[in-house]
Parts: C-alpha cells; structure tokens; sequence
C-alpha cells in the first residue's frame, strides 16, 4: 500500500523498499547503483556506487555531511562511523581511533593508527605524540629525500619552532641510544654536504669539525 515495495517480507515499514534478504544490482553500462542522483556527472569509468552530487550541509566534521554510514545508533549522541563531505574536504568521521590495515592474511596488519587525541602512530597502537614512528628491526624511521632547494625563496628541510612559556627546563631535540655492543667509531649525529662529514659527534660525546659548514645555525631567543 501507499506506494511500497516489500520483497521478502509481509510486514510493511516506513520505507518506499523493504527487502529482507540479499540484494543484487548489476548493470553492464558500468554504474550499478544511484542513491539520491539520477544523473550523476560525468562518465563512470565504473561507478560502482554513487551518493549523489553535494555537499553536506554542516560545518566540518558535522554528522549532516555523513554521506556512507558505516554504524550509526541512532541516538541523541550520534555515534557515527562513516565518510562524509563539505566543500573541499572529504571527512573520515569517526567516535573511536581510526586504523589502517593491509595484509594477505585473515588477520591484516595495522600499518598506521590516529586517534581520538589526534596523535598518529605508524608501528604503534598507542602513540604517545602528534606524530610516532615505531620502526621495524633495521628499519629507517623517518626518512626524507628528493627535496631541491632551486630558488630564492627556498625554505629549511626541517624547521623547529617552539615556545618555552614554562619554568621548567625542556629539550629541543632528545635523542637517546641505548648502546650494547656499537664500535668505538660509532656517531650520534653526522651532518655532511655532499657526501663529506663537516660536524660529527661521536658516541663519547667529542665533535669533529671539517672545512667551512655554515648550514647549522642553533639559535635561542636570548
């Protein structure tokens, strides 16, 4: 009645299709299913599943920009796991951490985690900053290359700022090596230009300065 499509069931519901079962949509032309859109934009090149044609109507991160709802409860705290979007942002929403897996196997590998603090841990489950790199054995755990410094207005590599608004007496740069069996020769930092060292600091704590290296430049607001 009203309008209603019921497969699978005699109980009639609020919805205009009701299956209670398994659903099936196919179509050889490459677009399987639309949902609020009859025209989408452009050429499937295949669309498999397609939302529509805008925007959320909700500020960022908003519940009204959901488009996909993986599990929503349905109540006044809106607890939401899906995909949304507002204009030029497309929003991952979730109430819980976030996890990225890959894998073979029946049970996938967590490859990267954020979570509900904003931290984001890559190796860990439990990263304890903004950003925390856990490497295998062996492994290289931050690792940039490939950058050019090419013009005028080039900018620094790596650029550190912070603000000591505090009485207590915090670090810059820690990095804290627990040596067991390392060669005499063993370094803490090398900073070289092309290939040749031009300040080192060995494992006892001694530097070595070669030639003329102005490319270091440690600086405090005193």
């Amino acid at each position: 009645s009203a309008g209603r499509l019921l497969i699978g069931t005699t109980t009639e519901s609020t919805f205009l299709l009701d299956v209670n079962g398994t659903a099936r949509v196919q179509s050889n032309s490459g677009l399987s299913l639309l949902v609020g859109n009859t025209s989408p934009a452009g050429t499937p090149t295949p669309a498999v599943l397609s939302l529509g044609a805008t925007f959320g109507t909700g500020v960022a991160g908003s519940s009204a920009n959901v488009k996909l709802r993986l599990y929503d409860d349905g109540g006044s705290g809106a607890t939401i796991y899906g995909l949304g979007i507002s204009a030029t942002l497309l929003e991952i929403q979730s109430n819980d951490n976030i996890g990225f897996f890959n894998g073979y196997s029946v049970t996938r590998t967590e490859r990267m985690r954020i979570t509900t603090s904003g931290n984001v841990g890559i190796g860990t489950t439990s990263p304890a900053g903004r950003l925390h790199i856990v490497p295998s054995n062996n492994q290289i755990g931050l690792d940039i290359d490939g950058s050019f410094l090419t013009s005028a207005n080039a900018q620094s590599l790596v650029d550190l700022a912070q603000t000591w608004n505090t009485t207590g007496n915090p670090t810059l740069i820690k990095a804290n090596i627990t040596n067991t069996a390392s060669g005499a020769s063993s370094l803490l930092m090398d900073l070289q230009v092309g290939g040749t060292s031009q300040f080192r600091v060995d494992k006892s704590g001694n530097t070595v300065t070669s030639g003329e290296f102005d490319a270091l430049s440690l600086q405090t607001g005193n």
